[in-house]
C-alpha cells in the first residue's frame, strides 16, 4: 500500500469517528438518560474505529514513523478514554444520579482537554505531510469533543457544570482553533448530510 493511500485511511476512519459524534450532536434532544444513550453509543462506535486506526499501524510504522507514533499516542489516549465514558455512561444509565452525571461531565471535559493538547503538540512536528495528517485527525476529534461536551453540558445543572474539576494543564482553546481547517470541517459535515453551522456552533467555532 503506498504511503499516502494508507495516511488516507488513517484520515478516513478520523472523519468516521467525527461523523459518528456529529449526528449525536445533530439528534442531541430529549432527557439526560437518552442523551447519555447516545453518547455510550458513539463511545462504543468509537472503539471500533480506533481499534481500526491501530490495525494501520505497524505499516505505516514503515512508511512515515513520526506519524505513526502520533496515531499510536492518540489511540492510546482515546482507548482509555473511551473505556473510561463507557463505564460511567452505563453506570448512569443503569441507575441515573446526579454524581454519574457528574463523572460522564468531567470524564468527556478530560477528553476535550487532553485531545486539545495533543492538537498543539502535533503543530510542533517538523515533518510537514506527517503533520497535516495528525492535525488532520486531532482537529476532528476536538471539534467532536467540544461539541458532545456542549450538549452535555446543556442538560447538567449550574452546580454540575461549576462542579467540573479544573484542568491546570488545559490548552487554549483559541489556540487550537488556530489549527482548524474550518472550510475543511464544514465541507465534511455538510457532505454527510448534517447542518454544519448547528456542529461547528456547538463546539465553539
Amino acid at each position: 500500500m503506498k504511503k499516502n493511500t494508507l495516511a488516507n485511511k488513517c484520515l478516513s476512519l478520523s472523519l468516521a469517528l467525527f461523523m459518528a459524534m456529529s449526528s449525536m450532536v445533530m439528534v442531541g434532544c430529549g432527557s439526560p438518560v437518552e442523551i447519555v444513550q447516545q453518547a455510550v453509543g458513539v463511545f462504543q462506535t468509537s472503539k471500533g474505529i480506533v481499534a481500526s486506526a491501530q490495525a494501520l499501524l505497524p505499516e505505516l510504522q514503515q512508511l512515515n514513523p513520526e506519524l505513526a507514533k502520533e496515531v499510536a499516542e492518540y489511540a492510546g489516549l482515546a482507548n482509555a478514554n473511551l473505556d473510561n465514558l463507557i463505564a460511567a455512561g452505563n453506570a448512569y444509565i443503569a441507575k441515573p444520579s446526579g454524581d454519574k452525571y457528574q463523572n460522564i461531565l468531567n470524564a468527556v471535559d478530560a477528553l476535550t482537554a487532553s485531545v486539545d493538547a495533543k492538537v498543539l503538540a502535533a503543530a510542533k512536528i517538523t515533518n510537514p505531510q506527517a503533520q497535516h495528517r495528525v492535525l488532520a485527525i486531532l482537529t476532528l476529534a476536538s471539534v467532536s469533543s467540544h461539541a458532545i461536551l456542549t450538549l452535555l453540558q446543556q442538560r447538567a445543572s449550574k452546580a454540575q457544570v461549576k462542579a467540573m474539576p479544573v484542568i491546570a494543564a488545559r490548552a487554549d482553546f483559541e489556540k487550537v482553533k488556530q489549527l482548524i481547517d474550518q472550510g475543511y470541517v464544514r465541507s465534511e459535515i455538510t457532505k454527510a448530510g448534517y447542518n454544519a453551522d448547528v456542529v461547528m456552533a456547538a463546539a465553539g467555532l
